[in-house]
């Protein structure tokens, strides 16, 4: 994960990485997001972040079960 000016999402920086780049406001949103899982221990899941597919094509979920 890496703090940026701007909204970027997941990005892939060689064969097998990827990296996580958000804004601050992007990682808070995103904490906003996980807390349900962690206090409640909420089943489902939730996407981590709603970014435009010109400025990512990896999408960000988190499953509390590892399903969809």
């Amino acid at each position: 994960m890496t703090l940026t000016d701007e909204d970027k999402g997941i990005h892939q920086v060689s064969s097998g990485q990827f990296m996580c780049s958000l804004s601050h406001n992007g990682y808070i949103e995103m904490i906003g997001l996980m807390k349900p899982f962690a206090v409640n221990s909420t089943p489902g899941f939730q996407w981590l972040y709603d970014l435009p597919s010109e400025t990512t094509s990896t999408e960000f979920l988190l499953s509390s079960n590892g399903k969809w």
